[in-house]
């Protein structure tokens, strides 16, 4: 139940970790292709530039398939079994995890956009939180 998804969330959160000094490798390589390729730019030659371009994207490419492919096979061969192993204390503080992701989501927003300018995301997702959980817990007077 939600204790088991609380506990693919975390998995989704160590994996995200994870994934983000692989996107910092990955920048610095397309960084090194797209410069190589603005030196052939200065000589006239585009084919250089759309070449470089090609790379980046298959590099990208070949990341995402194979960053998904991995982390599901983590999950699915890994994470999720080891749920049996968890504390019983432990399963019911991870169901409590998937009630609060919404309000993590919406603090993300507010980190990614700063306060003054991602103010209606904000918004916005902190009243669709609210009537979700408003209309999950049955409305008024039930």
């Amino acid at each position: 139940g939600a204790g088991r998804l609380g506990w693919l969330l975390v998995a989704a959160t160590l994996g995200s970790m994870i994934g983000d000094g692989v996107l910092r490798w990955e920048r610095r390589l397309h960084n090194r292709l797209m410069l190589g390729g603005l030196r052939s730019l200065r000589d006239g030659r585009y084919e250089h530039m759309e070449r470089a371009h090609v790379r980046c994207l298959l590099t990208t490419a070949l990341r995402g398939g194979l960053s998904t492919l991995s982390w599901c096979l983590l999950a699915i061969v890994v994470w999720l079994p080891m749920f049996d192993l968890v504390p019983a204390r432990l399963s019911l503080a991870l169901c409590m995890l998937p009630w609060l992701t919404p309000a993590l989501a919406i603090g993300s927003l507010g980190e990614l956009y700063g306060s003054r300018h991602g103010l209606r995301w904000i918004a916005g997702g902190f009243l669709l939180t609210l009537a979700t959980a408003w209309a999950l817990a049955g409305g008024v007077g039930t």
